[in-house]
């Protein structure tokens, strides 16, 4: 995200990149010589095992920030930039089962958030901590989707969180059509990004395919280009992703692993480096 973090919990989970530091980022690499090209010229470059000097900007999930913040710029800049939607977020009138859960939490004291957690044995020993009772409920899959969802809708239920707060949240959190067009119009591709943002370690081959291709069919049918690209929700893959988007003719599959591209890249692997104003030190 590209904004003034407000130190929310959802602002602190999903990391926020303040406006100026991210033009600082865009002016350092193009010092260093670098190129901004499509994620589609990279996955040429490695086809062809060919090393040059550039950089894909890329964004997951689909908030407005992106258009009111760093999609100026890149426009300005003339910078191709690639968005991982997720596609159940676009004109929701309800808030993605993971931010619900982040705002709903932000309101509770930290004595009823564990006690709520804690009603969970598959967390584990975390000592109590909910920063890593949040890490395992994402990354577990012995607490299965159902477990999650019924997780956040308790959690929003004990702070107070309602139907028509979560519309007026939802259109300031996420992007319309109209402004994904607009960013499509001048350099962004739309890639996916699955369509619920539901954790792969849970899913099996049936639930896996149905989550990509509902996001695969919406992008095609809503912005008539058909996506290439998936972004693997919160860096987890399962067994069945890599089949399913090779049936899917996807070209490639990019994860949470933070390292340059090599030349002879495994495109259903590709890593990327995730920067966030909290790790940025310029001199």
């Amino acid at each position: 995200r590209i904004g003034k973090s407000s130190g929310s919990l959802l602002d602190q989970r999903v990391g926020v990149t303040d406006p100026d530091s991210f033009k600082k980022i865009i002016n350092y690499l193009r010092i260093l010589g670098y190129c901004f090209v499509s994620l589609e010229h990279l996955n040429k470059s490695i086809a062809a095992s060919k090393l040059e000097r550039v950089a894909v900007v890329t964004f997951d999930d689909g908030y407005k920030d992106l258009y009111e913040n760093a999609f100026p710029i890149l426009k300005r800049l003339n910078i191709p930039f690639t968005l991982f939607l997720t596609t159940s977020t676009v004109e929701s009138e309800s808030l993605l089962w993971l931010h619900r859960l982040y705002i709903a939490m932000d309101r509770l004291s930290p004595t009823n958030r564990l006690k709520i957690f804690k009603q969970y044995d598959n967390l584990g020993n975390t000592d109590d901590d909910i920063y890593k009772m949040l890490d395992r409920l994402m990354d577990s899959n012995d607490i299965n989707v159902s477990e999650k969802m019924a997780l956040t809708s308790n959690i929003a239920n004990e702070a107070g969180l309602g139907k028509k707060e979560e519309r007026l949240l939802a259109a300031r959190l996420y992007l319309t059509k109209d402004e994904l067009r607009e960013m499509q119009r001048n350099g962004l591709s739309i890639e996916v990004h699955g369509h619920e943002h539901l954790p792969p370690a849970n899913l099996n081959r049936t639930e896996t395919e149905k989550e990509i291709v509902n996001s695969v069919l919406y992008v095609s049918e809503e912005f008539s280009r058909k996506p290439l690209y998936y972004s693997l929700p919160y860096g987890i893959g399962n067994q069945f992703i890599n089949d399913v988007s090779k049936d899917l003719k996807l070209s490639g599959i990019t994860t949470t692993e933070q390292r340059l591209v090599k030349a002879s890249e495994n495109i259903y692997s590709l890593p990327r480096i995730c920067v966030t104003t909290d790790n940025l030190h310029f001199h």
